[in-house]
């Protein structure tokens, strides 16, 4: 990780923010206060459930952190809870593009994209767009009332109602 240069290290400030990894929420609501971290077990470091999911997938980890760090300068923001990360970009009028990172197993994955739907729904967001239409993170999620629908934009697989 040392060796992973400036870049990673801009990327874990971004992901870990001011508030031990629930980063941005705020801005989303300036009103609502940050998200609580479950003290259950410490969290795994955003660099760390990022570099995961990148070698997952057979994504050169240079790569996919720099894309990552070109949708931060671009506005996204990355909300961590426990071992899961959501990444959101608000696109206007209660829609947001998001993605979900996670290093938990599914027994854990439903308590974590139930705070992350809550989260969202508290920040007035009522629609979301993924490019990967994941479906262990959509099975969670319709069971919390997310609706996946057909995508009405190209550039996104997925789209759900919350």
């Amino acid at each position: 990780m040392a060796n992973m240069g400036i870049g990673a290290a801009m990327l874990m400030k971004h992901a870990m923010g001011d508030n031990a990894g629930n980063a941005g929420i705020s801005a989303l609501n300036p009103s609502m206060p940050p998200a609580q971290m479950a003290p259950k077990k410490p969290a795994a470091s955003a660099l760390k459930i990022l570099t995961n999911y990148f070698q997952n997938r057979g994504i050169p980890i240079p790569q996919g952190m720099a894309a990552v760090q070109k949708e931060i300068s671009e506005g996204l923001q990355l909300l961590q809870f426990r071992q899961s990360i959501m990444a959101i970009k608000e696109m206007g009028q209660g829609v947001a593009q998001i993605h979900f990172f996670t290093l938990d197993t599914e027994a854990q994955l439903s308590e974590d994209v139930k705070h992350f739907i809550n989260l969202l729904r508290k920040a007035g967001i009522h629609t979301v767009y993924d490019k990967d239409a994941d479906p262990v993170f959509m099975q969670a999620a319709q069971e919390f009332g997310a609706q996946p629908q057909q995508s009405d934009q190209p550039q996104f697989k997925l789209m759900a109602t919350l």
